[in-house]
């Protein structure tokens, strides 16, 4: 997940040009699902989770209101970031 994450972005940021509908989409959807797998394998269903589930939740709202990937990530990460040295 990691390398395909990886190469989705160098192929970017170098400005290769791709023609291909598929592989544009292919290429958009590849970082969302590894991102939702990563995150999604570390939610609980405890009274302590409600953070992370908070966290989750701003992410999606993000992502919802048409911000871009990195963008909701960068917020959820920042968020999660400066709410665990508030709250733990």
């Amino acid at each position: 997940m990691a390398a395909a994450t990886f190469l989705t972005r160098l192929i970017g940021v170098s400005g290769v040009p791709i023609h291909r509908a598929w592989a544009l989409r292919v290429i958009a959807l590849v970082p969302v699902a590894a991102f939702a797998v990563l995150v999604s394998a570390s939610l609980e269903l405890r009274p302590n989770a409600w953070f992370r589930w908070a966290v989750v939740g701003l992410g999606g709202w993000l992502s919802w209101r048409g911000a871009p990937t990195w963008a909701a990530i960068g917020g959820g990460l920042a968020a999660y970031l400066i709410g665990t040295a508030l709250v733990r």
